[in-house]
C-alpha cells in the first residue's frame, strides 16, 4: 500500500473508533455487516466449487486462505464465526 493508501487506512481507522465510543449502536450494525459480507462470500466461495477440477478446486482454496489471513483470521476461526452467529 502506498503512502496516501496508507494516510487513508489511518483516517478511516481513526473515523471508525470515534463512531463506536460515540454511536456504540453503529458498532453493533457494522459487526453484523461484516458478519453476513463473510457469510455470503463463503456461500460463493462453497457454490462455485461445483463443476471444476480438482487442481482448480486446490488453487481456489488456496486463494481463499490467503485473502483470510490477510484479513487477519485463521480459516477455521472464520469457519466459527460464519457459522455461529
Amino acid at each position: 500500500m502506498g503512502s496516501v493508501g496508507e494516510a487513508i487506512g489511518e483516517v478511516e481507522s481513526g473515523l471508525r473508533r470515534t463512531l463506536d465510543v460515540e454511536q456504540p449502536n453503529l458498532a453493533t450494525v457494522r459487526e453484523g455487516a461484516k458478519t453476513l459480507r463473510n457469510a455470503q462470500d463463503a456461500y460463493k466461495d462453497g457454490t462455485s466449487i461445483f463443476g471444476k477440477s480438482a487442481n482448480q478446486i486446490e488453487i481456489d482454496f488456496d486463494k481463499i486462505l490467503k485473502k483470510r489471513r490477510r484479513r487477519g483470521k485463521s480459516l477455521s476461526s472464520w469457519l466459527y464465526d460464519c457459522y455461529t452467529k
